[in-house]
């Protein structure tokens, strides 16, 4: 024996040193996994397919019913449907009760401000391309102002597309909803 570790270098040992703890771990690890695998296919009444007898005669729990366990089951969760459904009926007694707060206010001033801005965009967007379209030299001077917005739509017809739907949508959705009536309160 001695003659053999005689033969291992001295440089490494180091590298022997590391590895055996290294070893020890793994096994260590693969012992435990081991253990655990057993227990859970005993809780489970599972037969590993190398065991020498299977028990063909055993039978799974849930292929018994349990009619009580499952009648307090259905119980509890009517109970809990019950419980949701006052916690909902509460929350909408107190939404409703706390009406038009702070945020409905500041998100109605900014659907406002967005159409304001849309408007605005329209009008300035319609202005620039009439004084780009006045320098263009005599022959646009010939035409009225219902040319030159004739031919701004057809020089920009994806933006003008763009910004007349946002206003459409913003303009129905402003006046469908009624925002600028306080909602009555329903009870």
């Amino acid at each position: 024996m001695q003659n053999v570790l005689d033969r291992v270098p001295p440089e490494a040992w180091p590298l022997v040193d590391r590895l055996i703890p290294i070893t020890v771990g793994v096994a260590a690890i693969w012992l435990a996994l081991s253990i655990f695998v057993y227990w859970r296919r005993r809780a489970a009444n599972l037969t590993p397919v190398t065991a020498p007898r299977p028990n063909k005669d055993a039978q799974p729990d849930f292929l018994n019913v349990d009619h009580k366990a499952r009648r307090e089951a259905i119980e509890r969760g009517e109970a809990f449907e019950k419980q949701l459904q006052e916690r909902e009926a509460e929350e909408a007694r107190l939404a409703a009760m706390a009406g038009l707060g702070a945020a409905t206010s500041v998100g109605r001033f900014a659907r406002v401000a967005s159409l304001v801005m849309s408007v605005f965009t329209l009008a300035m967007m319609i202005v620039g391309a009439l004084l780009n379209i006045g320098k263009m030299g005599e022959l646009m001077q010939n035409y009225s102002s219902a040319e030159r917005i004739a031919a701004v739509v057809r020089n920009h017809p994806i933006g003008t597309a763009v910004i007349v739907i946002v206003i459409a949508a913003t303009l129905f959705q402003f006046f469908h909803e009624r925002r600028w009536r306080p909602q009555t309160q329903e009870r």
